[in-house]
């Protein structure tokens, strides 16, 4: 239960408020078990504590705001999120000496930049959690996780603890020197592996990116190596957020580790100005978005970058970008992700939904493109690129083609381009208008020709979502059981929801399933159950088993029971035998009569293989048709058999 105390009691206990504080604390605390009581302060200040030594706590959500905190006691406290969003803690969580801090979201984890958690033990975890896990936590106050996460993970503040694991889809740690052990002489040293087992991270996906110094030995100090997804991201600079990617400017051939989504709302010039960027960004799939309004002509060259020379971009998505242009250069090239490449590397990059517009452009020749408006020089490389602009900027592109030499890729591209991949076009989110006329490529002197989209298809880190391609890097995964088989029992009827959910999780909290039937499943049939997203929750793709897909069927049957009819059982054979058939040269000699045999297939009325009726070596050597001119059917003997009652 929430029980809300006087400003003065709960000033006793927190010490007096900040009045600008954030109001942004967890909500719908439920206790499940154990004795906790939920007291809140002001909206900026929670503190929990309890009767009991384990707890367990269902939340719709678990956010703690800049200016706010979350304080336990030393008892041990499992946090479930039953909501659609994953948590962001941007304040403080503590526990008293000894108190045990575990939450568990499968829609992710992000502790943001300058925000903290201090408890002796801490699990964050995005798997699904079962009955069994949270029994264990009760009986020992300890949670094992599944190993299986769904959502994100991203720890970009600090953590102080004895003990940490960590299990999500993918793991972004942006220094790993912030992951400390608090209760050493120090106070400060890291948390590593050397003496004990302290820190486990674990990717569902094989991807966990780290930073922070050169020099740290992952194998020794933390037993992770490349085979559980290790992303060595030290030496380069870490980017959290839109003042720290726009400092790129600083340093335009530094290398860069974006840790977290970025929005940079409006920016009225090129990161760098004209100047070029050539060091490289591994975007380690976050989403970008950007408003580039150039209301005057700011150079030969337009886009987040003007230009890319010898530069490497990776595991980057850039969504939903806007860029105006008053006035552009006569001859200049306007891009999203910059004006002009040269010589460069784009690795896992999509730019999607791009809107590209100009206030006039007079007489004036422009190369514009979703990804850049010229790619020049000697080779560029391009591995799993995909890109695509909204309905309205093909619209706008085709009105001014006589100006424009436009793609939905590349304006002009007069270098060669290595593939690799997937390299391919994704239709506009808003499809309204006729985008037949849409290229990749808008001007190809050396005719260079892209992939075709279908063949996705055939690629593991791609699916379809709203007819568009998505590389699944940028979602998190959803795991769905395999499809299941019952025999029909009248007696018994299934409810698929004991299936999927149980007293903790409840899968339709994180995404919407849909039924094609009424009621329990008890009759002969195939009974489909479609996964999607929530419109405003968390964003996923389905697996079952090796299958991946934006929305999927789980599919229950119930079948009848399979009845196999005896096999053919010759009784009694005659003196004189019809038809004899020799095996494999054997003198075993079996008798049958085809007709009688060709009688029983047709009248059991039943498709059932020969096998079913007849002994395995019979059927071997047996042929039904007198035309086989392999039969080794004898035909020098015709008499009619004794008595039906020969065959069972």
């Amino acid at each position: 239960m929430t029980i809300k105390l006087f400003a003065a009691v709960i000033t006793a206990i927190f010490g007096a408020t900040c009045v600008h504080a954030s109001s942004v604390l967890p909500t719908g605390g439920l206790v499940l078990h154990g004795g906790a009581q939920i007291f809140e302060s002001n909206n900026n200040s929670m503190y929990i504590s309890s009767s009991t030594d384990k707890n367990v706590i269902s939340w719709e959500t678990f956010n703690v705001g800049k200016n706010s905190s979350v304080t336990f006691d030393n008892k041990a406290y499992l946090n479930l999120v039953r909501g659609s969003k994953a948590s962001v803690i941007e304040g403080s969580i503590y526990t008293n000496t000894g108190g045990r801090f575990y939450l568990v979201n499968p829609n992710g984890i992000t502790l943001a930049n300058n925000a903290s958690i201090i408890a002796d033990k801490v699990v964050l975890s995005t798997s699904k959690i079962t009955p069994d896990r949270v029994n264990d936590f009760l009986a020992t106050g300890d949670l094992k996780v599944a190993k299986k996460g769904m959502g994100k993970i991203k720890l970009l503040g600090s953590i102080s603890t004895k003990n940490l694991m960590v299990d999500g889809s993918q793991v972004i740690i942006k220094d790993i020197a912030n992951i400390k052990n608090a209760y050493t002489s120090t106070g400060g040293d890291p948390l590593i592996n050397t003496d004990t087992s302290s820190i486990e991270i674990a990717s569902s996906t094989k991807r966990i990116d780290i930073g922070g110094n050169k020099g740290v030995d992952f194998k020794k100090d933390y037993n992770l190596t490349v085979a559980d997804g290790l992303v060595d991201q030290t030496g380069k600079i870490a980017i959290t957020s839109k003042d720290e990617f726009i400092a790129i400017k600083n340093n335009m051939a530094g290398d860069y580790f974006i840790c977290d989504d970025i929005k940079l709302d409006t920016i009225t010039e090129s990161i760098g100005g004209q100047n070029a960027f050539t060091g490289s960004i591994d975007g380690a799939f976050n989403n970008l978005t950007f408003n580039l309004d150039s209301t005057t002509s700011n150079g030969f060259n337009l886009g987040l970058f003007s230009k890319l020379d010898n530069a490497l971009i990776e595991n980057l998505k850039i969504t939903d970008a806007k860029v105006s242009v008053k006035d552009p250069t006569d001859r200049s090239n306007v891009g999203v992700l910059a004006g002009s490449i040269k010589d460069s590397v784009l690795k896992n990059v999509q730019v999607d939904n791009a809107t590209i517009s100009f206030d006039k452009l007079n007489n004036k020749l422009i190369n514009v493109g979703a990804i850049s408006g010229l790619v020049e020089g000697n080779q560029t490389t391009l591995s799993n690129v995909t890109s695509g602009v909204s309905s309205n900027t093909a619209q706008e592109f085709f009105t001014n083609k006589a100006n424009l030499n436009y793609g939905a890729m590349f304006g002009e591209v007069t270098a060669s381009l290595q593939q690799k991949g997937l390299v391919a076009v994704n239709i506009a989110k808003d499809a309204t208008n006729d985008v037949s006329h849409l290229k990749a490529i808008g001007k190809n002197p050396l005719k260079q020709e892209l992939f075709d989209a279908k063949d996705y298809k055939d690629h593991p880190d791609y699916f379809e979502i709203n007819n568009r391609i998505e590389h699944k890097g940028f979602y998190c995964p959803f795991f769905v059981d395999t499809d299941k088989t019952f025999i029909y029992d009248k007696d018994v009827s299934y409810n698929y929801n004991e299936f999927i959910n149980n007293e903790y999780f409840k899968a339709q909290d994180y995404v919407d399933i849909s039924f094609d039937y009424t009621g329990n499943m008890s009759e002969i049939n195939d009974y489909h159950h479609h996964y999607e997203n929530k419109t405003l929750g968390q964003q996923f793709y389905f697996v079952q088993g090796d299958k991946i897909a934006s929305d999927l069927v789980h599919t229950i049957k119930i079948e009848a029971e399979k009845v196999e009819l005896p096999p053919v059982v010759i009784k009694d054979a005659p003196k004189a035998l019809d038809n004899k058939i020799s095996l494999n040269d054997t003198e075993a000699m079996f008798a049958f009569d085809r007709k009688k045999v060709n009688t029983i297939l047709s009248f059991t009325n039943v498709q059932v293989e020969e096998s079913d009726l007849m002994p395995p070596k019979l059927l071997a050597s047996l042929s039904l048709d007198d035309s086989d001119e392999n039969s080794l059917v004898a035909q020098n003997q015709v008499q009619d058999m004794e008595s039906d009652e020969q065959f069972s």
